[in-house]
């Protein structure tokens, strides 16, 4: 048996619907960002990053175009600024 319910005011529906997608994505997005300085974190500290500089120096070259990446690049920056 198949369910319907009407919507008496669709724009405000479908507006409240794309909130909370935004929403969720923002959720995502953030998640990976930290995702992405918790890497670089531990990247520095086993000594896979060495030259900080030549590091956020590549992103220069082929900017962050994830959260991730934009979180790497942040915690990079932050280390070499210490």
């Amino acid at each position: 048996m198949t369910k319907y319910f009407v919507v008496e005011d669709f724009e405000e529906f479908w507006r409240g619907r794309d909130a909370k997608l935004k929403a969720i994505k923002l959720v995502e997005d953030f998640e990976e960002f930290w995702e992405g300085r918790h890497a670089a974190e531990e990247d520095i500290r086993n000594g896979d990053i060495y030259d900080l500089d030549a590091a956020i120096y590549s992103f220069e070259l082929d900017p962050p175009d994830s959260p991730f990446q934009r979180g790497y690049l942040k915690q990079l920056i932050k280390t070499g600024s210490l």
